[in-house]
């Protein structure tokens, strides 16, 4: 009987030791995730501050753009230059 009251003693103080571990374990991660959050809604605040700097310093302006009609094609003549489409044009043969 001593012995099996001495193995759960034992039994038990293992099952404490685990539990202190698993514990702290556990408010290091909740202390993490609250930094975490807090970090995040900071971030959150900067962002919209970052936002509304923006829209303030831009004045709202209309932009209109304007387009002209195209010209037609011309074609560029340099005199001494052969065009490329009468050196490969077939020639009759007569």
């Amino acid at each position: 009987m001593p012995r099996l009251i001495a193995a759960l003693d034992e039994q038990c103080a293992e099952i404490e030791k685990e539990a202190l571990r698993q514990g702290s374990k556990l408010a290091e991660h909740e202390r993490l995730k609250s930094e975490a959050q807090i970090a995040k809604e900071a971030y959150q605040k900067l962002f919209e501050r970052g936002e509304d700097l923006v829209r303030k310093s831009i004045p709202r302006m209309d932009y209109v753009a304007i387009q002209e009609r195209a010209s037609p094609a011309t074609e560029v003549v340099q005199s001494g230059l052969i065009p490329v489409w009468r050196i490969w044009t077939a020639e009759s043969k007569s």
